[in-house]
């Protein structure tokens, strides 16, 4: 069994309820959920009973829940000893997200940074591209995950991974995209994210390529508003394409047959900072969650 599988169960214990636990662990409830199921597996007990009002304790969940808590306090006092034997590296990092959670693997990055650096404290910002740039210039944030082109002249920039992006329409529009050249695409509406959202650089940088400028009703304000607009018939959109691939399968989009590009996700800080010893642990920890060296 792992520590992060008892950390759930500990948690949705003392909570009560998944959606609460995932909050205070920084995931997503099915991640929560999925712990609990392969603990149990584990163990061959049920811990948990579902009820109108939560998550409730078996009799065999209770009488394990004190041994769990004093397996995670042994792992903590373990971690503590430890920083007897090495430099300690304590201080505040404060770190920009700008989308999922699990998609950014937020929960394993910050499991290392708890793990290597036990005095080092992490405060989790939410912050889309351009403004966890500002950010970062405004020495709001530390490092921030950011997507697409960045000035690689001011900012440091790791990249972590590649995702594509797609041009989308509402379901409805399918059959009036299948065969669209770029022309006639221009002359539909479109619906566009705020300006410090990537997704608004990736657009208008798609438009000059194209020699297009579609009407704009309306823009939106996040990801989740971005695909609700869409779908309700508000025009096209680029979107990555997990989530588009997703909402064609719902019957919420239609996915334009011609057009796919590729664009980055990484970690971004000031290059003025990058030695600073928070930001470079921070980094090489959110590195090897991505499966990727540490920078020397």
């Amino acid at each position: 069994m792992e520590l992060y599988q008892l950390r759930s169960f500990v948690t949705v214990a003392r909570e009560g309820n998944v959606r609460r636990a995932a909050e205070r662990l920084f995931t997503s409830q099915p991640a929560v959920s999925a712990h609990l199921k392969a603990l149990e597996g584990e163990l061959g007990v049920r811990l948990f009973a579902r009820t109108p009002k939560g998550m409730e304790l078996t009799h065999a969940g209770a009488g394990l829940l004190a041994r769990a808590e004093q397996v995670l306090e042994g792992a903590r006092l373990l971690s503590q000893e430890a920083l007897g034997y090495k430099n300690v590296l304590s201080g505040r990092v404060r770190f920009g997200i700008n989308g999922d959670p699990d998609r950014l693997r937020l929960s394993t990055i910050l499991g290392l940074v708890s793990e290597s650096h036990p005095a080092l404290e992490v405060q989790v910002i939410d912050a889309i591209t351009g403004h966890a740039l500002r950010m970062l210039d405004q020495d709001a944030l530390d490092v921030a995950y950011v997507e697409g082109h960045v000035d690689e002249s001011r900012y440091r920039f790791h990249r972590l991974g590649e995702f594509d992006m797609m041009l989308v329409a509402p379901s409805s529009w399918h059959e009036r995209i299948a065969d669209a050249d770029w022309p006639a695409l221009g002359a539909m509406n479109w619906v566009r994210t705020r300006e410090d959202c990537a997704y608004h650089d990736m657009t208008a940088r798609l438009w000059r390529e194209k020699g297009i400028e579609p009407r704009t009703p309306v823009t939106a304000d996040g990801e989740n508003t971005l695909m609700a607009l869409v779908a309700g018939g508000m025009g096209l959109s680029l979107m990555r394409s997990d989530m588009a691939r997703e909402g064609e399968r719902r019957g919420d989009f239609a996915v334009y047959p011609h057009y796919r590009s590729r664009t980055w996700l990484g970690l971004a800080c000031l290059r003025s900072r990058e030695d600073d010893p928070v930001i470079h642990a921070t980094v090489a920890c959110a590195r090897a969650s991505w499966g990727q060296a540490t920078r020397q």
